[in-house]
């Protein structure tokens, strides 16, 4: 998130501040961009979105591949999952991954950016006829997540309601990674760029702490899986604390390699899947009973 606003720091970006109930634009009247929206894989009649989102600079396909075995843990890994003959209920899915540049950042911003990707998620159906999401997010795709789920209205309502759990990696929690940027002094001899820049930090700050209050009171399964740091080395095993009810599992890979898995046994997949199994039964449960 400290690269997305250093390089944005001189770049404009559309927001703006404090709306008590945030409205967005809709995809029509986006200015002109390269935001899409793959489907990676697809059951028939899927119950459940899986939703990925890469971070800044990213890719929806490289992202999320290991560079040597060319595994993409989304289509390769992923569904077995949700197939596997020892639970109870196999639930049928459709994975997606949203894709964005840093020249769309620069057109949009991060609040435009996320108003788009709500629009057409739920013109896919994402969120309606009582199917569940599960995303899955990487570094800013944490920000551009929690800002999606921010709206009030009937579209971003769709998309909370949908929302059965959250895997964020890289991801810090709350607003306060925030405070530095977003600062508190007069705008008197403060640039547009720094003006806009600051209404944008804010507007994430803000959809970083509404997320934290959201996630608690709708029941959402939010799991943190964190990079490796100096000498903290992840075991992909027994790794795992809570904090204020929230899952913190550490990887063993730096920030950029931590959504890149080698294969079924990569240590760092076993923590996640271990996470999935966990919860699958939950999963199973909200969306049958929705879908019954």
């Amino acid at each position: 998130m400290r690269k997305y606003i250093k390089s944005h720091f001189s770049k404009t970006s559309n927001s703006s501040k404090g709306e008590p109930k945030p409205q967005h634009a809709s995809a029509s009247q986006t200015p002109e961009h390269t935001l899409a929206i793959h489907t990676i894989y697809s059951d028939p009649n899927p119950t459940l979105d899986v939703i990925a989102i890469h971070g800044h600079t990213g890719h929806h396909i490289h992202s999320f591949t290991h560079p040597d075995t060319h595994c993409l843990w989304l289509k390769d890994l992923l569904p077995p999952i949700f197939h596997s003959p020892s639970s109870s209920q196999s639930i049928s899915i459709r994975i997606l991954s949203l894709s964005y540049t840093s020249k769309d950042e620069d057109i949009l911003g991060a609040k435009g950016i996320a108003s788009f990707f709500l629009t057409e998620l739920v013109g896919m159906s994402v969120g309606g006829e009582g199917r569940g999401i599960l995303w899955a997010a990487h570094s800013f795709g944490g920000p551009l997540l929690k800002g999606m789920l921010r709206f009030d209205d009937e579209e971003g309502e769709k998309l909370g309601d949908g929302t059965r759990g959250c895997l964020m990696f890289g991801v810090a929690r709350g607003g306060g990674v925030w405070d530095s940027f977003s600062g508190g002094g007069s705008e008197e001899g403060m640039s547009d760029e720094m003006k806009r820049l600051r209404d944008e930090v804010l507007w994430l700050k803000e959809s970083s702490e509404k997320f934290e209050s959201e996630s608690r009171e709708r029941g959402w399964e939010v799991t943190y899986v964190l990079e490796c740091s100096g000498d903290v080395v992840g075991t992909g095993e027994g790794r795992d604390v809570w904090e204020e009810g929230v899952r913190v599992v550490r990887s063993s890979k730096t920030h950029g390699k931590m959504v890149k898995f080698e294969g079924e046994e990569d240590r760092d997949w076993l923590a996640v899947k271990r996470v999935m199994n966990d919860m699958l039964p939950r999963l199973t449960t909200q969306t049958l009973r929705e879908t019954s």
